[in-house]
């Protein structure tokens, strides 16, 4: 620091006259007294600025040589962290869904088995049988093992997720229709609803039943008359089956011709329902067993309505509904 005698200036601690510096740093002037002050004061300030250099200086070769504990390293732990610990629950979910899945299908296949050995110990003891029944058990017995371990109504796919490379696996439990009456047929291994012949009512239901949790099913309308009349909804699994689905007590869903059916009755412009299907149409129904709700929605207006189920009027457990009238008409089950 340079010093210069500085005529009329008064000290800036203390503001007495008698031989006063000016420090070139700041400009400041300073009486004898306090000019060594104002050194000392600057000399403590190179202290904590060494300091500070030999602390910067530690941490770099402490990151450098432990690169674990520099907090962007221990950013991405956390994040690889929570990332395996999402993947591992979603592994779990999976898991009880298959299971469950595989449950009800090994329960029908355990049923196919009891009767075929019936079958077999008669034919055995009474020495009964032909090539006909021969091929009949062999084609049963390969179906069967090849179905256990892809079950026709189970499929794994993998979906999106917030992470690009990280894969959400999916598991798609697959619904079919296996019963039917009137005007309808069931094709496509239960995937396919066609009205057959002329003009006349058909109901179709699933094969699965519903009692808990929540269910999504998406259905392609392949095929429309102008006069649009399908049913799309629910029934209580203990109700018989009939052609005219919209006045089976514990009937639930929507028509396309504007009605909601509640309960086997039909109610025009219910909660303001105007039906938007056409052609190519792809519907969504969700069923919600814990909220007592049913929702559908047409993927391509977005118009969605809802129904609050009183289980009381339709048991559980639930099963899916479909229903046509005019010729030709047809609607398709899409893997969800």
């Amino acid at each position: 620091m340079a010093s210069v005698k500085v005529n009329r200036s008064l000290c800036s601690i203390c503001g007495k006259v008698p031989s006063l510096s000016i420090c070139v740093g700041c400009q400041r002037v300073f009486c004898t007294e306090h000019v060594e002050q104002h050194r000392l004061e600057l000399s403590n300030l190179l202290d904590k600025i060494i300091f500070e250099h030999g602390q910067c200086k530690q941490t770099i070769i402490k990151y450098t040589e432990e690169s674990n504990s520099h907090p962007l390293m221990k950013q991405i732990n956390e994040w690889e962290k929570q990332s395996i610990e999402k993947i591992q629950q979603v592994a779990i979910d999976a898991r009880k869904q298959i299971l469950n899945a595989f449950g009800h299908f090994a329960s029908n296949a355990i049923t196919t088995m009891k009767n075929l050995t019936e079958e077999l110990t008669k034919a055995q003891n009474e020495d009964n049988f032909f090539e006909t029944d021969l091929r009949r058990w062999m084609d049963t017995f390969i179906k069967i093992k090849k179905e256990l371990d892809k079950p026709p109504t189970i499929n794994i796919r993998k979906g999106g997720t917030d992470v690009p490379f990280i894969s959400k696996i999916i598991i798609s439990v697959s619904e079919i229709f296996d019963k039917s009456t009137g005007r309808i047929s069931i094709k496509d291994e239960g995937k396919l609803i066609v009205n057959t012949g002329s003009n006349g009512y058909g109901t179709v239901r699933s094969k699965g039943e519903y009692s808990t949790g929540k269910h999504r099913f998406r259905f392609k309308i392949e095929h429309t008359s102008s006069h649009k009349w399908n049913l799309i909804g629910i029934v209580s699994k203990n109700a018989p089956i009939q052609a005219t689905a919209y006045n089976i007590p514990t009937s639930f869903g929507w028509i396309a011709n504007n009605f909601v059916c509640l309960n086997g009755k039909l109610y025009s412009d219910f909660n303001g329902y105007k039906s938007d299907i056409e052609k190519n149409d792809i519907i969504e129904l969700f069923i919600d067993c814990n909220q007592h709700m049913i929702r559908l929605t047409n993927e391509r207006t977005h118009y969605t309505h809802e129904l609050t189920i009183d289980t009381i009027l339709c048991p559980f457990p639930w099963q899916i509904q479909l229903g046509l009238y005019y010729s030709k008409d047809c609607i398709r089950l899409l893997w969800r």
